[in-house]
């Protein structure tokens, strides 16, 4: 009954996730065997260089969203994690977009980097969004879904971009140019999706936090006796 009330949410949340982690690995799972195929890049120069955008994103990302929680909070309200990810599906539709015009390496370490600080933040809100599609009782089987329909999806993303680029054989730059062809329309679907979520799933954290307050009060009544004393402590 939970899920059929709150469908809106479920759909387009999942939905939204779903095509964010397909577009994202599009865009990404590929990145090692573009630099070395297209720029020259040797294995130990793409290992070291990304380390060191993760490494950095990690540490940027963990900003971004420290101080959105605090500076968005306010006006944003229960929708904010959501809002969070939008931010972070757009922000990938534009690397998408940019990295059919590289012409470095570096250009597109440094393009990986803003995008992956975005996607970090994200990472690090999304427990939180998690926790606020559904009550306590209900909140492992939400996640649990979540993660059974989105990482088939993601899953995807790396044969679908491999059959695309082998249509694109002789292309200069096919390999990229099927990773953003493959990336784009997904990021753009799961921008959509989470703009659409924003406002229902404001509504369902704002249901689930009612049910959860609702069962606490509950449990604190029926640990009192009849007369309103509190029940004596287990020997």
């Amino acid at each position: 009954p939970y899920v059929r009330e709150h469908r809106r949410t479920f759909l387009t949340f999942y939905g939204g996730q779903a095509f964010y982690a397909f577009g994202f690995g599009a865009l990404t799972t590929w990145l090692p065997v573009v630099l070395m195929r297209h720029f020259d890049q040797t294995a130990p120069q793409v290992g070291t260089a990304s380390g060191i955008v993760y490494a950095v994103s990690s540490v940027v990302g963990f900003g971004v969203t420290v101080f959105g929680f605090k500076r968005l909070a306010p006006y944003l309200g229960d929708a904010l994690p959501v809002r969070m990810l939008q931010l972070a599906c757009a922000t990938s539709v534009v690397y998408g977009v940019c990295l059919l015009f590289s012409n470095s390496a570096t250009y597109i370490y440094v393009l990986s980097g803003i995008a992956f600080t975005f996607q970090m933040a994200a990472n690090m809100t999304y427990p939180t969004a998690l926790q606020g599609l559904a009550p306590t009782p209900l909140r492992a089987r939400a996640a649990a879904l979540q993660g059974l329909l989105a990482t088939p999806v993601a899953a995807a993303s790396a044969p679908t971009v491999g059959l695309v680029s082998d249509q694109l054989a002789g292309v200069h730059h096919g390999l990229l140019i099927a990773c953003s062809a493959v990336g784009i329309p997904a990021l753009l679907l799961g921008l959509l999706l989470f703009s659409l979520a924003a406002r229902p799933y404001a509504t369902t954290a704002a249901a689930a936090r009612d049910a959860d307050a609702a069962a606490a009060r509950e449990a604190d009544a029926g640990a009192t006796t009849p007369g309103g004393a509190a029940a004596p402590a287990a020997a």
